[in-house]
């Protein structure tokens, strides 16, 4: 039983991983006008300039979350949201 939840667990993590992994995301700075496909390397390099050493992994976390029900997040002078 102990085996059956640990594989459980693990296909979870798989597929929420896979999740975020393919959400297309797109970003705008404050003095654009048309928002930008980004990709996963250029949004961490983004939000690290915005942020400084404040754990920019974490941040992309927290924005990927925020952003899948449709919400615009600010992070610094960008901003982000899930492509439609």
């Amino acid at each position: 039983m102990i085996y059956i939840m640990y594989c459980n667990i693990n296909l979870l993590k798989k597929s929420f991983f896979w999740y975020y992994s393919t959400m297309k995301i797109q970003t705008q700075y404050n003095y654009e006008k048309t928002w930008s496909d980004t990709s996963e390397k250029d949004l961490l390099r983004m939000i690290e300039e915005e942020i400084g050493d404040a754990d920019p992994q974490g941040t992309l976390l927290y924005v990927k979350d925020a952003i899948k029900n449709g919400k615009v997040i600010t992070v610094g002078s960008c901003k982000f949201k899930l492509k439609t």
